[in-house]
């Protein structure tokens, strides 16, 4: 298997787990999304050890991941409405 296979099954992963997390989360489930975090900081480092040139193709896994995150979290953030908050000094 080469490194961008083995990359690619990981982003397919990674997108699965964020799309069951929303499916959960959608239906009133809590769900940790530490193994999430984990994954694509494995899958960051896999990219960068191999390169741009032979990973260039898997760009749009990448920015296709990065979106359903991204949407994940806007969710998230408009149902509890804390993620982005910041304690200000009276708090």
């Amino acid at each position: 298997m080469t490194d961008t296979e083995y990359i690619s099954e990981e982003l397919l992963k990674a997108v699965s787990l964020v799309s069951t997390a929303d499916y959960l989360t959608k239906r009133g489930q809590l769900v940790s999304i530490a193994s999430l975090k984990e994954m694509v900081a494995d899958i960051c480092r896999d990219v960068a050890e191999a390169g741009y040139e032979e990973c260039a193709p898997l760009k749009p896994m990448m920015k296709d991941l990065a979106e359903r995150i991204e949407a994940f979290g806007n969710e998230l953030e408009e149902r509890y409405g804390f993620l982005n908050s910041q304690p200000t000094d009276g708090e």
